[in-house]
């Protein structure tokens, strides 16, 4: 028996956010190369040796994980202010925009580093495969979905079997409700996988799963 409108839609809602928590585990930038970006959880940047903060018995975490927060922060200004002079001073010099566009993609200024990758497709290197992908990324972080899908879309005419760009195609499919394109770029990406690059395999691979699995109990 079928669900009603209503109810099926809604449970495509609940299955698309499912994918996409899992599928928003990766995230993009590049040095040169496309490198998988993961994010860690916050609890893991209390202390620097990477263990958790005490929280027995309602404790509250300890005044040095602020400390330590503020001083990593500064550090990125500083490292940031340092890297905008560099290109101010030498401003077609394509490694120090790249560089410079990708600190802020890390630092999650997402605006400023849009403009900073669009200026370097346009006036650098528009023929850059990772960096349009960053680019779109960013764009995407913006809630300009359509032009990240375009920018993203490019990108393959460049570097046509690219498994980033079309991993984040079908990142952009799910958030659209696209499920059969979706599942088509996800099985294109998992081609498209080196042998080297296992754990971008493993977790394409686990999204696959999911989106196919909660399809299945959707339309049995």
């Amino acid at each position: 028996m079928r669900q009603a409108p209503m109810q099926k839609q809604q449970s495509f809602s609940l299955m698309f956010a499912a994918a996409l928590g899992i599928a928003l585990a990766l995230g993009l930038t590049s040095f040169g190369v496309t490198r998988l970006f993961i994010d860690p959880p916050a609890g893991d940047l209390a202390r620097s040796d990477g263990s958790q903060p005490d929280t027995e018995q309602g404790q509250e975490a300890p005044p040095v994980m602020d400390s330590a927060l503020q001083a990593q922060a500064h550090q990125q200004l500083v490292f940031l202010m340092a890297l905008r002079d560099s290109v101010a001073a030498d401003s077609m010099n394509g490694m120090k925009v790249l560089t410079y566009a990708n600190a802020l993609y890390d630092a999650r200024i997402y605006r400023r580093a849009s403009e900073v990758y669009e200026r370097y497709l346009r006036e650098i290197d528009s023929t850059n495969a990772d960096a349009r992908i960053d680019y779109a990324f960013t764009l995407f972080e913006q809630d300009s979905v359509e032009k990240a899908l375009e920018q993203t879309t490019y990108a393959l005419h460049f570097q046509p079997e690219h498994p980033v760009a079309m991993f984040n195609i079908a990142i952009i499919m799910l958030q659209q409700e696209r499920a059969e394109e979706a599942k088509s770029w996800l099985e294109r990406c998992l081609a498209a996988i080196g042998e080297d690059q296992d754990e971008m395999r493993q977790r394409v691979e686990h999204v696959l799963m999911t989106l196919e699995q909660e399809t299945t109990q959707i339309n049995p």
